[in-house]
């Protein structure tokens, strides 16, 4: 996911956001910052498209991931949040990445991720298909 969506098509540098180094702003970038109350088509917003032509990395719903909740390296918790991210690092919860349509756009951004577990009800998540090529 990482790549695809901040990676340069021809270099190793990556860019801030998947369509490069402009702040992120709802209804251009994505469906985010409540653009829509609701999903968009998978085409609506070109203007958001990765270096690799992948439209829809923020938007709509958070992707889900296969990969598990847990701290980063060097993560220290905000004493004004000791409990926000850490309660959470217990083997249960899955990361997603990107953003719902109902996602501030000050957490856009690529060090932030979000989390679940695969029962909850009421998360805005979406999943994407991939293969190797």
């Amino acid at each position: 996911w990482h790549r695809m969506a901040f990676g340069h098509a021809e270099s190793a540098m990556e860019r801030r956001f998947p369509w490069g180094d402009q702040d992120p702003v709802p209804g251009v970038h994505g469906n985010f910052g409540f653009a829509r109350e609701g999903p968009a088509p998978v085409n609506a917003f070109p203007s958001g498209s990765s270096a690799f032509g992948v439209q829809g990395l923020y938007g709509d719903g958070w992707e889900l991931t296969a990969s598990e909740f847990l701290p980063l390296e060097g993560f220290c918790a905000m004493p004004e949040y000791a409990n926000y991210s850490a309660d959470f690092f217990d083997g249960e919860h899955f990361v997603l990445k990107g953003a719902s349509w109902a996602t501030h756009p000050t957490l856009i951004r690529r060090s932030f991720r979000n989390w679940y577990q695969d029962h909850y009800r009421y998360v805005f998540s979406k999943f994407r298909l991939v293969r190797d090529v």
